[in-house]
Formats: structure tokens, C-alpha cells, sequence
């Protein structure tokens, strides 16, 4: 599996693109045929063996379809409250209904891209979670989604085409997150994000304990117009986050746990910054995303 990123280059130029193509996996990549003839074909992904790789609207849509239609029975099977679990189960029935009126309205019949629609109202609803819930709480939650979201194979939303590999036709599918925002993984986005803030605020510090003012403003002015505060506590958690993977990485963490840390990292960056700020950031992440080339482990 192997995906492009972005980067964005040195401390004063947040906006110059640098692509780099990263190959993921501990093999090299498969001998394709091209001269095979390829034909659409539907993509899969299998929860269980590549979870860190699921895009998480697939797996809260999923989540939050079970919580709804099996009453209260799920939610309070692990440990939450009668308000805990009507709270859940009220933003996810919500998220459902707006997901479904996107993909059955009327601009379905358009060229639009409703499933990326869809999959902001699913996330959306999340969030929701995240704000509300304690962090203790909010871990449970997304635990049991996890578990569950490993017993599934996912359908993904844009087709794949058959190739032969080493002797075998596969479906394979590569996409651009400029294309389908909604299958890129938030893990990976997020990481590259927090690693090119973090990278770039190593550098301005030079040892110091404060981030010079001037680097602050050159943030504000070229990629994020929010209050310094803010943006002083987005960097520290970049940083933080940053480090974090780090440390995983030489415990010997699994790609799914590092998934986990930098998903933390964004849950805790989204309780730190006013509502204005959070859109901000996103639109920001925005343009990490849409650099990205991604692909998906070949499926059967």
C-alpha cells in the first residue's frame, strides 16, 4: 500500500509543495501487468486486516447503524449511562438521516460528489461525541467501534480496476484526495499535518522555549488566520502528538496504534480551539489531504 504526500517546505514557505512518494508495507511493491486489460471492478478492504486503513466515516456509519437499531442493549453493554447511550444513539440516528438524505436528494442526480457530503454529516456526528464526552468515555466508544469495525469488509465508494499481480487478477484502487476526500485515512492526513507544523516549529525554536513571534505571524498570514494563543496550542499539539508517534514507532507499535495516537491528538486539538478555530484547521487540512495519493491494499 503506498501513498504521495505533500509536504510542505521549510518555515517561511508553508505554502511550496514538495511531493514524495512513500511505499507502505513490509514487502515491495507487486509486479503489475499493464498490458492485461483491466475492467471496473467493486474494491473491498477487510477491517481486520488493515483497521488503521479504513476510512472512519465507513466505520462510525457502521457503528452508529448497530447502536441504532439494536436499542440501548450495545451502548450500555460497555459500560455506558441511559443518557450516555441516548445521547449516542441520538447523534448517530441523526448523522444516518443526513447521510441518507444526501445520497437519495436531489443533487444525487448531479455531478456532485454527495458521498464525501454524506461522509462529513457521519463525522460530524462524532465530533459531537468527542466535545460532549469525557475523553475516558469517548475511548470506550470508539474501543467498541474499533472491535466491531474489525469483524467487517468494507465496500469502498469509488471502483477499482482489475489487474493482473504476480499471476493473480486483483482489484486494485488508487485515489486522490483532491478527488475522494472521503477514503483517504484521517490518520494519515492528520499525521502529515501535525509532522510538517511540528517539523517547522523544531527548527524555528533553535532551543528557545518560545516560538518567535515571527514565526506565529508567518503562520497566521500564510496558512492559519486564527488568535496566537490558538495557534501556539495547535503546535504544541502537533509537536506533542509528533513525539508520541515517535516513542510508538520505536516500542515496536502496529500501524493501528499508531493510528490511535495521532487520532488522540486530533480529538485533543479539537476540545482546545474555539469553533471558528477547528474550521480553520480543517480547511487547512484540507490542503494536506488534496495532496495525497493513496492506495489501497489490492482486493480479491
Amino acid at each position: 500500500m503506498g501513498h504521495s504526500r505533500a509536504y510542505w517546505g521549510g518555515i517561511s514557505a508553508f505554502v511550496v509543495a514538495i511531493p514524495l512518494t512513500v511505499w507502505v508495507g513490509n514487502s515491495a511493491p507487486p509486479t503489475q501487468n499493464t498490458n492485461v486489460a483491466t475492467s471496473s471492478c467493486t474494491a473491498t478492504l477487510s477491517g481486520s486486516q488493515y483497521p488503521e486503513m479504513v476510512p472512519s466515516y465507513l466505520m462510525w456509519e457502521a457503528f452508529f447503524g448497530d447502536a441504532v437499531s439494536s436499542g440501548a442493549s450495545l451502548l450500555r453493554s460497555i459500560g455506558l449511562t441511559e443518557g450516555e447511550a441516548n445521547t449516542t444513539r441520538t447523534a448517530g440516528s441523526a448523522a444516518l438521516a443526513r447521510a441518507s438524505a444526501v445520497r437519495n436528494g436531489p443533487q444525487a442526480a448531479f455531478d456532485v460528489d454527495t458521498e464525501f457530503a454524506a461522509s462529513e454529516a457521519v463525522l460530524a456526528a462524532r465530533d459531537e461525541l468527542i466535545l460532549q464526552f469525557p475523553d475516558a468515555l469517548f475511548q470506550t466508544i470508539d474501543s467498541s467501534a474499533k472491535e466491531r469495525g474489525k469483524q467487517r469488509v468494507y465496500t469502498l465508494s469509488v471502483p477499482g480496476h482489475r489487474t493482473n499481480m504476480n499471476g493473480t487478477i486483483k482489484c486494485v484502487l488508487t485515489i486522490s484526495g483532491r478527488e475522494h476526500a472521503q477514503l483517504i485515512p484521517e490518520a494519515e492526513m492528520w499525521q502529515d499535518h501535525f509532522e510538517v507544523y511540528a517539523h517547522a516549529a523544531t527548527i524555528a525554536l533553535a532551543g528557545a522555549t518560545q516560538y518567535p513571534a515571527t514565526h506565529v505571524q508567518a503562520i497566521q498570514q500564510m496558512r492559519l488566520p486564527v488568535p496566537a494563543a490558538e495557534l501556539t496550542k495547535f503546535i504544541d499539539i502537533a509537536r506533542d502528538t509528533t513525539s508520541s508517534i515517535e516513542r510508538a514507532r520505536a516500542n515496536g507499535a502496529t500501524p493501528s496504534e499508531i493510528a490511535a495516537v495521532v487520532l488522540h491528538g486530533r480529538s485533543a486539538l479539537l476540545r482546545s480551539v474555539s469553533h471558528r478555530t477547528w474550521l480553520t484547521i480543517l480547511r487547512d487540512v484540507a490542503k494536506t489531504r488534496e495532496g495525497i495519493t493513496y492506495s489501497f491494499p489490492p482486493s480479491i
